[in-house]
């Protein structure tokens, strides 16, 4: 790990994906600084490698950040490797991450539960339907429509039909197509949505 650095582009890509199959916590931050190499191929490997290593904090912040970046390969490794992320504080650092920051993070971070298939953070998805930001309602829409049990349709609905954001709207409407579909009783499974249009 200490002499990663100073290694030419190939043999580091072979050795950080190495050190992602022993999974030692000991080499993290050197694979956290090969996240800014200037060689792409390295980068990618140093992002992949850390969705198998040990989580932590400072791993977590990284990943939250280049996911949310502008760079469409790295912001998919990066996504991957955040889905993949453990360790006792991790869960926990994403719910407390939803909640504050930058817009373009905590979207990050509010897909995270539907991705983790954490059902703890219901509660807090549902907070998003009042915030003002379009984005964050949008990403938390999508999230509560994946975890939500289908007796939370009304709540989609309602979501749906409240939203006055375009891409809100759709996702929430995906989001109800999603629950809907969930519902093991397949002769009720309308019954909401053609209430609501009967009364609308």
């Amino acid at each position: 790990a200490e002499k990663l650095s100073t290694w030419d582009a190939f043999t580091q890509v072979a050795v950080i994906a190495a050190m992602a199959r022993r999974g030692d916590a000991a080499v993290t931050s050197a694979v956290l600084k090969a996240t800014t190499h200037p060689e792409a191929k390295v980068r990618l490997a140093a992002l992949e490698a850390l969705g198998f290593l040990p989580g932590t904090i400072d791993t977590l912040t990284a990943l939250t950040q280049i996911a949310a970046g502008t760079v469409a390969a790295e912001s998919k490794v990066a996504k991957a490797s955040l889905t993949r992320l453990n360790g006792p504080t991790i869960n926990a650092a994403i719910l407390s991450g939803a909640e504050r920051g930058e817009t373009a993070g905590r979207v990050v971070l509010i897909e995270q539960p539907a991705l983790r298939g954490l059902n703890e953070a219901l509660p807090l998805l549902l907070t998003f339907r009042t915030d003002p930001n379009p984005a964050l309602r949008a990403a938390a829409v999508t999230a509560f429509g994946e975890l939500a049990p289908p007796v939370d349709t009304k709540i989609v609905l309602d979501w749906a039909i409240a939203a006055a954001d375009a891409n809100e709207q759709a996702r929430a409407l995906r989001a109800l197509v999603t629950i809907t579909l969930r519902n093991p009783d397949v002769a009720s499974r309308g019954a909401l949505l053609y209430a609501a249009v009967e009364t609308a």
